[in-house]
């Protein structure tokens, strides 16, 4: 039987490891800690990040004035202008042979410039409601987006091409 010095020598032995254990639990648990306030801070700092990109987003549109007039083009080869304030349709306008799959105003306004699948551009006078100019076969397969930068109207195809037209 062990005498009641070598029992204690044996707790104090013990003592030192059971220390140093409990000093690397409560040194993960505070990194733990430390960690999940890191991780706190940044979703905090996205939030108001991501926040403030909304409000930026929101200002913009805000800044933005509404035009008066959208333009929607169909699979029933109609061009039809819709006034914006009140959502009725105020013109309806007829002469694609196909789709039409994109429109673009005119910067100046009294113009609208639409593609199709039938692979044409026309352009559409507003005023009228006329198709003023067509240009047939601009590609070999469906026109499908259509933009204006600057002097220039930009075309693209199912056929993998981009075509820059120049304005007079």
């Amino acid at each position: 039987m062990p005498s009641s010095n070598q029992s204690k020598e044996k707790e104090e032995e013990e003592k030192p490891e059971e220390k140093v254990e409990q000093a690397a639990e409560k040194m993960t648990k505070d990194r733990i800690q430390d960690i999940r306030l890191q991780l706190q801070k940044k979703r905090e700092a996205a939030k108001r990040a991501q926040e403030e990109e909304v409000k930026a987003d929101t200002n913009v549109i805000e800044n933005i004035q509404c035009r008066d007039f959208i333009a929607s083009g169909a699979r029933d080869k109609t061009i039809k202008i819709w006034e914006a304030k009140t959502g009725k349709c105020i013109l309806t306008m007829n002469g694609h042979d196909n789709w039409v799959t994109d429109l673009t105003f005119h910067p100046g306004g009294k113009f609208l410039l639409s593609v199709s699948d039938d692979k044409s551009m026309r352009a559409w006078d507003l005023s009228s409601g006329r198709c003023s100019r067509v240009l047939k076969n601009i590609h070999t397969h469906f026109v499908t987006s259509i933009a204006i930068k600057g002097k220039s109207v930009i075309t693209g195809s199912v056929d993998q091409t981009v075509k820059v037209w120049n304005c007079r």
